[in-house]
């Protein structure tokens, strides 16, 4: 007389331990990656929002609405229809950078410049900023050493024409 040795129950127990560690893994997987990603994440969106923040005031007309280089309160370079005021614009590029930091409530390095529908700079509008070169007019190529760049585009207008106003934030 043979043993029947019923095999059914260990077959589901053995799916279920290697489908429980393989799912224990894969959870221990999510939470380290989760948590290796998270600071950067925020940096990144605090950069972002500044960016973005540095913009909206760029195309304003700035506080107060005819401010020079020694009264801004809040920097703004348009006449508050999106025409690049060319004064305002050289009074901010001529300002000391610590002023335009000021000036912007900025707390990151930011670099501003304006393009044309080329990709070329506008050179009648020089960079405001520090910590960046334009290397090459048209195209602009960039020089710089940084970390954690946001770049943030709005367009204007310039000289009856549109104009790319970037903004570049990093740590």
């Amino acid at each position: 007389m043979e043993k029947s040795v019923s095999t059914k129950g260990q077959l589901w127990s053995i799916d279920f331990i290697v489908g429980s560690v393989l799912f224990i893994l894969m959870v221990i997987a999510f939470f380290n990656q989760l948590g290796n990603t998270q600071a950067p994440e925020s940096v990144s969106h605090d950069l972002l929002r500044e960016a973005m923040d540095t913009s909206g005031l760029l195309l304003t007309e700035g506080l107060s609405r005819d401010w020079n280089g020694s009264d801004v309160l809040l920097l703004g370079i348009t006449d508050g229809s999106y025409r690049i005021s060319h004064s305002k614009w050289n009074d901010a590029a001529q300002m000391n950078y610590s002023a335009v930091r000021s000036a912007l409530r900025l707390t990151h390095n930011t670099f501003i410049f304006a393009e044309d529908k080329d990709g070329c700079q506008v050179t009648a509008l020089p960079p405001i900023g520090e910590g960046m070169n334009i290397t090459q007019a048209c195209p602009i190529a960039l020089s710089m050493d940084v970390s954690n760049l946001v770049p943030v585009r709005r367009v204007a207008i310039y000289n009856g024409s549109a104009t790319k106003i970037s903004i570049y934030a990093w740590d």
